[in-house]
């Protein structure tokens, strides 16, 4: 028995040595060995089969034939030798494989179970167990041109047996023949050739190409990140997941350019609208659980989820591109899958050259009128005969990205005019696209001031480059740059709706993007690189000045954060004297200045901005017609104002005096509809006693709520209290509403009636006697006239109030786009909103 050290001098916290197994390494086990019959057996040779040290690979012999010459099996099958045409040593096998793939068609990589050919120098241990010898009795061998040039997965880990196996069992690097190191970098992929995730969905993975362990192009199936629901079905004709764009409602007669984010893959997802929530339902919002998406109007709508709709035309940019970036098409088409990571040597343009469009011969090599001599000192740019050099601005998810890029045009004369335009910044910002439609039109104009030209990338702007014109072409869309001297519209090529285009100038075929430039269209978005100033007069301070605009004021807002400087412009086009004076206004300011005039302008500017001021001219009355106002505009930090004479000026035929009048200030104005007092009297006493408990905060001068009703209110409900005399809460509703107008805030000469200062809203019976009858006849039609009078009224208190709110129960959908200025709550939308208990 072994004796143990004192437990005195014992270290407890000591590791203990990890023993090997005792088991001889030098005693090879035959079938009469132990049958590892204990659990304490079967876990000591496992453990000494991880221990073991590596075979000698000069000892290996790769057999190419089961070795059952003259043996007889159990059930009675002789196995006799036959002579064997194949090689025997490792060297001849590898050679005879490869020479049998010289005869392979095409095939899909993505049907392959491979694995990258390895780098490091150590020889695969082959496989450990010969094949079955009625698995090799029974079956053929595969033939040799059958092969698939990649090296089999399970071979390459000691457990393949399939004898028809169709991959090579080696991973000789010469397997592929005399093709380049670029053409061979392969992605690896797991036993089932997976897509990224994070590289189809957000182009962006932290890893590289060669470390990940999934494929960065597209198989056709996307690994999921929950495992458990299996890999995403997706379309194999793109290279990512194709963009989901707002539905843009077509004008008559002119385009609606929306300043859409083409590049919505690297969006981050709170910025995105939930797919299910637009289409009202979301499993997340009912069940309390946190949304990776936006519950909200945001400028990009998410993806459905796995449905993609493939292009039924073949891709033939794809084979075009690989053409123009080697010199010549590859030796295999299936390694130049889109998304395939590919050398930058592979990429590299050819250098452009001026003589491919000598042939055409056209009208449109002038562009506006020559600029003024003095501004030729301020050229900075480079050109010569091959383009321009500019900068292209995107807008992208994260922000905006600069592209290098090179016009290219066939006018000397035009191109040197183009670069004047542009001017020493070589800048170009694109902050708006056009639909094909709008563009053909609209966009399109056939005069001597247009010219064309194609677009290349350099070698730094190259991916980027083609994930834009990508985007372009997937969504059949062109981008807008608008300049205070030209517009350029930059649409892709090899476009069918475009095909119009091509017959004016000849393009190369490398050329994934080309421009359009054009006299000056008005954009919805000025600022001072779209417009050209005069800065040779003081005459905005003079304007300021009259019309009382102090920009410490007007852009400071109500919370402690300053408002951002977008202007919307509310003016009609007849009034062009005051549009032009605000415009050179808040140009000055640095101000990003939006016009009325300028098609989709009012639906960018709720987009793109999050706060600013809006000026409205005292000929527009109807809010109710200002589209998505409450919705989109009084529940965030804008500003309303409205441009006409001071109420309180002295003597206005002699001396008027202009100023900025407050719109939808502060306070909120609360309707509750009939059928609420009457259907559900419990939750409308809620109601009042929240409202009543909150107007009593504020002292009387200073309240900015009131409480609005059907006419007669109070006497209304003083009549119910004898008529059912049985209910406490109707005399409880009573008493509540009564504190709203107190007796001495009632009209003397009609009691239980509000007046002006009182907190109650109600008109008298008298200015409306058909209501009472309208009211016990039809209820519905009562309600909508109740809700007709006091959009009427809210137009006439903009200048009190911000938010006008109807509560009812009778929900009729044209009521939201009817009266754009109100809120509409449901009795529980409410309740729940508020925390009413």
């Amino acid at each position: 028995m072994r004796k143990t050290g004192a437990a005195l001098f014992a270290n407890m916290f000591k590791p203990k040595q990890i023993r090997r197994p005792r088991v001889n390494p030098n005693v090879r086990h035959d079938e009469k060995a132990r049958k590892f019959t204990t659990l304490s057996e079967r876990w000591r040779y496992e453990t000494y089969g991880r221990t073991e040290p590596a075979p000698n690979l000069d000892d290996l012999i790769y057999p190419d034939k089961p070795k059952t010459s003259g043996s007889i099996l159990k059930k009675g099958i002789a196995i006799t030798d036959s002579p064997s045409t194949r090689p025997t040593t490792p060297e001849g096998q590898n050679t005879d494989e490869l020479k049998g793939t010289t005869s392979l068609g095409q095939f899909n990589p993505s049907e392959a179970l491979s694995r990258q050919f390895s780098t490091h120098n150590s020889t695969p241990t082959p496989p450990n167990e010969e094949p079955s010898p009625i698995e090799s009795m029974n079956s053929d061998p595969i033939s040799r041109s059958s092969k698939i040039p990649f090296t089999c997965y399970f071979w390459y880990y000691g457990k393949c047996k399939d004898p028809k196996c169709r991959y090579l069992h080696n991973e000789n690097s010469s397997s592929m023949g005399s093709q380049s190191k670029a053409e061979l970098s392969i992605p690896k992929y797991l036993p089932r050739p997976l897509t990224c995730y994070f590289w189809y969905f957000t182009g962006v993975c932290n890893r590289s190409a060669a470390a990940c362990t999934y494929a960065h192009w597209n198989t056709g199936f996307v690994g999921n990140l929950d495992k458990a629901k299996g890999p995403i079905e997706v379309s194999t004709e793109l290279s990512r997941a194709p963009n989901t764009l707002e539905e843009v409602t077509k004008g008559s007669g002119a385009p609606q350019i929306g300043n859409y984010n083409l590049m919505h893959n690297f969006s981050p997802k709170n910025s995105v609208t939930c797919f299910f929530w637009k289409f009202g339902y979301c499993s997340n919002f009912r069940a309390n659980r946190p949304c990776a998406y936006a519950h909200q109007d945001c400028y990009l709508v998410a993806n459905p989820p796995g449905i993609f709709q493939p292009r039924t035309d073949p891709d033939k940019l794809l084979l075009e591109r690989q053409k123009v970036a080697t010199g010549k098409p590859f030796l295999n088409p299936d390694f130049g899958v889109r998304g395939s990571c590919l050398s930058d040597e592979a990429l590299d343009w050819p250098a452009p050259h001026l003589s491919v469009n000598n042939s055409a011969v056209h009208s449109r090599s002038r562009i506006l009128s020559p600029p003024a001599q003095s501004r030729e000192h301020d050229i900075m740019i480079d050109f010569e005969e091959v383009g321009i050099g500019v900068i292209l601005t995107i807008n992208t998810g994260n922000g905006t990205t600069d592209l290098p890029i090179m016009l290219m045009n066939n006018s000397p004369d035009a191109r040197e005019r183009l670069v004047i335009e542009i001017g020493a910044s070589g800048k170009l910002i694109i902050d708006s696209i056009c639909l094909t439609d709008d563009f053909e039109s609209y966009g399109y104009d056939d005069d001597e001031t247009s010219t064309f030209g194609y677009i290349l990338p350099t070698k730094e702007s190259r991916r980027i480059f083609q994930t834009y014109a990508e985007s372009l072409m997937t969504h059949n869309t062109a981008a807008v740059v608008f300049h205070k001297s030209f517009t350029m519209i930059i649409y892709p090529a090899h476009v069918e709706k475009r095909k119009y285009l091509d017959s004016v100038c000849d393009f190369p075929e490398q050329a994934l993007l080309r421009y359009y430039v054009r006299s000056p269209i008005q954009s919805h978005r000025i600022n001072r690189q779209t417009i050209e100033l005069d800065t040779s007069t003081n005459g905005e301070t003079i304007i300021q000045r009259i019309f009382d605009i102090n920009p410490e004021k007007i852009f400071k807002g109500t919370t402690p954060q300053p408002l951002e400087k977008n202007v919307f412009l509310m003016i009609p086009s007849f009034q062009e004297v005051e549009l032009d004076l605000l415009t050179r206004v808040f140009l000055s300011m640095d101000a990003v200045v939006y016009r009325l005039q300028a098609p989709g302008s009012w639906t960018q500017f709720g987009k793109k901005t999050r706060s600013g001021v809006i000026i409205i001219h005292p000929d527009i009355t109807e809010y109710s017609a200002i589209p998505q106002l409450d919705f989109r505009f009084l529940g965030r930090q804008y500003e309303f104002f409205r441009l006409g004479y001071d109420p309180h000026a002295e003597n206005l035929q002699v001396q008027p005096n202009y100023k900025l009048i407050s719109l939808f200030p502060n306070g909120r104005v609360i309707c509750i509809t009939d059928d609420v007092f009457v259907d559900y009297r419990s939750e409308a006493l809620r109601i009042v006693k929240y409202f009543v408990k909150e107007d009593a905060l504020k002292a009387q001068g200073f309240k900015n709520r009131k409480f609005a009703g059907r006419p007669g209110l109070l006497p209304w409900m003083f009549d119910r209290i004898f008529e059912e005399p049985q209910d406490p809460i109707i005399a409880e509703t009573y008493q509540e509403l009564e504190k709203l107008a107190p007796p001495q805030l009632q009209v003397k000469s009609s009691p239980l009636n509000p007046g002006p200062l009182a907190s109650l809203v109600s008109e008298r019976v008298e200015f409306w006697p058909a209501y009472p009858e309208m009211w016990k006849k039809d209820r519905t039609k009562a309600t909508e006239c109740l809700v007709e009078w006091f959009a009427g009224w809210a137009c006439c208190e903009v200048t009190n109030f911000r938010r006008f709110i109807v509560v009812h129960t009778v929900d009729k959908p044209n009521w939201r786009k009817q009266y754009q200025h109100l809120h509409f709550f449901s009795l529980s939308g409410f309740l729940e909103a508020h925390g009413i208990k």
